[in-house]
């Protein structure tokens, strides 16, 4: 349902905003509040490890709705392109805020994948 209100604001993007916006919401409200309860925790120990995750959604959002008021999404091609910006956007955002032996070990991962790719070529 938001996801049909989006679209006739929003165009073809309104569907993953929707899906943003659901799968945020889920995170934020229902996720924490349920797993307090099974582990019988207070709920509030559970929105410590979310600033992060709702930071990166947060941005990734907000550059996906300034992409579509900067250039529309009128075809595929501009909404598969639009995507891989948001992608690449996303990943620096999630980079900048890792912390430092976080970093450490993706640059290592991907030298490790790196060097398996170019020892088979």
């Amino acid at each position: 349902m938001l996801a049909v209100l989006l679209t006739r604001i929003f165009g073809l993007w309104g569907i993953p905003v929707a899906s943003i916006i659901a799968f945020s919401l889920n995170n934020l409200i229902i996720l924490p509040v349920y797993t307090a309860r099974i582990t019988k925790q207070k709920t509030y120990t559970y929105y410590k490890g979310l600033f992060k995750p709702l930071i990166y959604n947060a941005s990734t959002c907000f550059f996906g709705l300034a992409l579509v008021k900067l250039f529309g999404c009128n075809s595929i091609i501009l909404f598969l392109v639009e995507c891989i910006i948001l992608t690449l956007i996303y990943f620096a955002v999630v980079i900048v805020l890792m912390n430092k032996k976080q970093k450490e070990l993706l640059f290592s991962k991907a030298k490790e994948y790196y060097n398996i790719l170019t020892k088979r070529g």
